[in-house]
């Protein structure tokens, strides 16, 4: 017997999962929405064009962002999100639009010199996206 791949793997346990809850109408749906995470790295070759390749793939899609640090795409089945993710500096252009000055700080027996910060905004491709959905992790 052909031992089955990853992917198949994947698809067959959704089929299952879906068969439990066709046949099992008293089991209850999860009470939040779930979220499959794909996440893309440098390693995967060009993450911008896999990315636009992917919004093909899944469309419609919403551009989807956690935080500073992730950046991608989403879409939505039924109660499930799948979020296709990269590292926002893979895929977005990160500009520098202003420096602030923050001043020294002195706190008793501590001083925190004072510093510039930089003010960044981040750049990232459409891919296809009807609109952009701020993620908040807890």
């Amino acid at each position: 017997m052909t031992e089955l791949s990853e992917r198949e793997q994947f698809i067959q346990g959704l089929r299952e999962l879906a068969d439990v809850y066709e046949n099992s109408p008293e089991l209850p749906v999860p009470q939040c929405t779930s979220t499959l995470y794909l996440f893309l790295y440098d390693r995967d070759g060009d993450v911008k064009q896999l990315l636009g390749d992917y919004a093909r793939m899944l469309k419609p899609v919403k551009k989807c962002t956690i935080g500073d640090s992730h950046f991608g795409i989403r879409r939505t089945f039924g109660k499930i999100d799948l979020d296709v993710l990269s590292d926002r500096a893979l895929v977005c252009e990160r500009r520098v639009i202003s420096t602030e000055h923050i001043p020294e700080k002195v706190i008793p027996e501590h001083v925190i010199p004072a510093r510039d910060a930089e003010i960044v905004e981040w750049v990232c491709p459409q891919l296809l996206v009807q609109e952009e959905e701020k993620v908040e992790v807890s």
